[in-house]
């Protein structure tokens, strides 16, 4: 896996999010977990040292807590999906 996106989704009426990371190349779900932002990604930086993964670039939307877990883990090009503009 060498690109990932990062997104939240909404579940029922209550306010229960998911994190969801795909990987963008085969279309593969890699996590989903209760919550959003950075806890809920902590598991999965875990995995993907242990994995050595070459990550090339992770596609988030504008949430700061997304954006600072993915800078502070990742350090890779960061692809904003709301302006489309890239922070490397």
């Amino acid at each position: 896996m060498r690109y990932l996106g990062i997104d939240e989704i909404h579940l029922g009426k209550k306010k229960r999010f998911y994190t969801i990371v795909i990987d963008w190349e085969d279309g593969r779900i890699l996590w989903a977990k209760p919550g959003r932002g950075k806890a809920a990604l902590r598991g999965f930086w875990r995995r993907l040292r242990l994995a050595k993964a070459q990550i090339k670039a992770v596609a988030i939307d504008m949430s700061g807590a997304y954006w600072s877990a993915c800078w502070s883990t990742c350090r890779r090009p960061l692809w904003s999906l709301t302006n489309s503009t890239c922070s490397s």
